[in-house]
Order: C-alpha cells, then structure tokens, then sequence
C-alpha cells in the first residue's frame, strides 16, 4: 500500500479529493466533527509520502518534516473547535512550531549574499505590516504577541526557502517556494477574517484551500530535494 504514494501524480489524485471533501463539510457544518477524519487523511497522506520516499531522505530532515506535519495536524484539529479560547491559542502555537521545524528543515550550508533576497524580504515585510496595521485595534491581550510571534516566524520561513535557491535542484526550489507562497496567502486570509472588519467574499474557503495546497507543496518540495540528489548520485556512480 505504501507504495501508492511513492508517486506524485497518486498523492496529488488522494490530497486534492480529500480537500475538496474537507472543503464541502466546512461548507455544509461550520464544526462538522467529520472534517477530524478529512483534517487526518490529508497530513496522513503527505506522511505516507515521506514514509514511501525515505531513501531519499537525511534521517534528521525526515524528522523535522514529520514532527512539522505532526504538529500541523494537532494544530488544524485545535483549529476546529476555535471558538473556545484556549484551543486556538494552542491550535496556534502549534503552527508557529511546526513552521520552525520547517525552517530547521530549510536551512542549508551554502553562503548566500542578503542584498539578492533583500528586495523580496522588504516587500514582503511591508506587505505584512499593511496585513498587521489592518488588525492591530482588535487584537486583545496576547493576541498581539501570539500574532507577532507568527509573523516573525513566517518571514523566516519565506526567508530560509529563498536561501535554498543555489543550494537545491530548481525543481524542489520552486515547489517549496510556492508552498510558502501559498502558507502567506493562507495566513493573511485567515488573520483579516480573525481581526479585521474586512469582508473576503469565499473567504474561509480560499484560506482552506490556499493551507492545503502549501502543504502539498512544500512537502512535495522537500522530497524532490533528495530524489534529485539520489537520481544524480546514482547516475554519476555508474560511469
């Protein structure tokens, strides 16, 4: 069976099944407790991914991924029940874990130059104060830090990825960068919905569907990285 998701074309077929179904549920029952089971198989599917393509895989970089999508899943379980303070507040701290084991994941050795990622950075940085000044006066108690806390963590995620650019195949780069391209659309979504007057029309759905297709990304991202490698080190050692 593990072999089904050894491919990219069958994870894609199962992920993207199982986020529309999850996207119906939320559409039909705001707190639907089927949508546990969809929220499950999702990271479920991504984890028999990584499982299925381990050879390609340093033992550490495993680890970082499946503890992130660990947390992810604890995190969008917490997330159903939003509505009780304190499970949002843990749904929350849960994701700015799993996004720091993804940058531990991300890091690389190579040197870098900070002017060449400065501009996207900065852009990226003004792009979330206007985000942040948007929500600022409803923020409430800790809010406010558990809210700067996520910012800070997401700059270095997008920070860490554009730093893979020299170091990894253009393939893995790309699928990774726009996973997290996907994570910041997300992100934004679901902020402005949380503390802002702002009415996004399909809002909730495109946060949804924006969150499953990062994870799907980056994941697949990240496997790339070592199939590549290990495609490259297999052909070199044969000549």
């Amino acid at each position: 069976m593990l072999s089904l998701f050894t491919y990219k074309k069958n994870v894609f077929f199962i992920f993207f099944i199982v986020l529309i179904i999850d996207i119906v549920i939320k559409s039909i029952e705001e707190t639907s407790l089927l949508r546990v089971f969809t929220k499950s198989v999702l990271i479920l599917t991504l984890v028999f991914y990584c499982f299925a393509n381990t050879k390609y895989q340093k033992k550490r970089h495993f680890i970082y991924v499946i503890t992130a999508l660990a947390l992810f899943w604890i995190g969008d379980i917490l997330m159903l029940f939003y509505k009780t303070p304190y499970l949002y507040d843990a749904a929350v701290i849960c994701f700015i874990i799993a996004k720091i084991f993804y940058i531990f994941r991300l890091i690389t050795n190579t040197d870098f130059k900070l002017s060449k990622v400065l501009p996207y950075l900065s852009v990226l940085f003004v792009y979330m104060v206007f985000v942040f000044s948007l929500m600022y006066n409803n923020f409430k108690d800790h809010w406010f830090y558990l809210a700067l806390t996520y910012l800070f963590v997401g700059l270095n995620v997008f920070l860490f990825t554009l730093l893979r650019k020299n170091a990894v195949n253009k393939a893995s780069y790309l699928w990774v960068l726009y996973g997290v391209i996907a994570s910041i659309i997300s992100d934004s979504i679901v902020s402005l919905m949380s503390f802002s007057t702002l009415n996004i029309p399909f809002g909730t759905l495109a946060m949804m569907f924006f969150y499953g297709v990062s994870q799907l990304f980056i994941v697949i991202g990240l496997v790339e990285e070592g199939k590549r490698k290990y495609s490259k080190t297999l052909f070199e050692s044969k000549f």
